[in-house]
This record gives C-alpha cells, structure tokens and sequence, in this order.
C-alpha cells in the first residue's frame, strides 16, 4: 500500500538559506519513520518561475542531510519521466524533516508531493 506526503517550504528569501518542509494538511515539519520506506515518486506542484532553482533533500535530527533532487528535475511537466535520483531512494527508521535550500535565487514557495512503498509509521 502506497502513501504520499504533501510537503510545502516557505520562500527560503535567498540564496544559500534552507527552509523546513511542512505537511500541507497537519503543519508536521518532522516524521519519526517507524519502518523503512523508498522513495518511488516525487512532483512539484508548481513550475518555477524563470530561474529558480531549489535542492531538497532529507535531513535527519543528528544533522546528516542526504541530497536528492533539484525543482527542475520533479517539475509537473517530468511526472510521468524516470526520476533514476529519486526513485528507489530509501528512508531508514528515525526522526526525519524534508527540507529545501534555495540554490538560484527565487521569489516563491514550492508545494512537493511525495510518493512513498507503503504507508509510512510515525
């Protein structure tokens, strides 16, 4: 059974700067994952506004940051493409936050859904 996260950062307002991602819905900014899950999707609500340009990635509490994908690579247009840095990326158990840093300076927000194996426990 899948299930899907839909995560919104802030405008990180500049260049460098990273924001928290946050549940649409519950405002949850960290899932404590009881279960390994993978990565088998993600899509970008909205497409950039001329050259914006975001990293996402998954930090946990310790600090460690693993680097997924760039706005340009999860954007609607790319839904229906393989994702080879997104797909089959796995979550390991423990506390976790989906952030955003702001690579390309931007004036927006971004709204991601994320699509997971199964449902997540946490």
């Amino acid at each position: 059974m899948r299930s899907s996260l839909r995560i919104t950062y802030a405008d990180p307002g500049g260049v460098g700067n990273v924001v928290i991602g946050a549940e649409a819905r519950t405002a949850r900014n960290s899932f404590d994952i009881k279960q390994p899950v993978m990565i088998v999707d993600a899509t970008a609500e909205t497409a950039p506004a001329g050259a914006d340009q975001h990293l996402f990635s998954i930090r946990r509490l310790n600090g460690q940051v693993t680097d997924l994908f760039n706005w340009t690579d999860i954007l609607p247009a790319n839904a229906n493409t393989v994702k080879p840095t997104v797909v089959g990326k796995g979550i390991g158990t423990g506390t976790v936050q989906f952030i955003m840093e702001e690579t390309v300076a931007a004036a927006a927000g971004v709204t991601v859904f994320w699509t997971f194996d199964k449902k997540l426990q946490g």
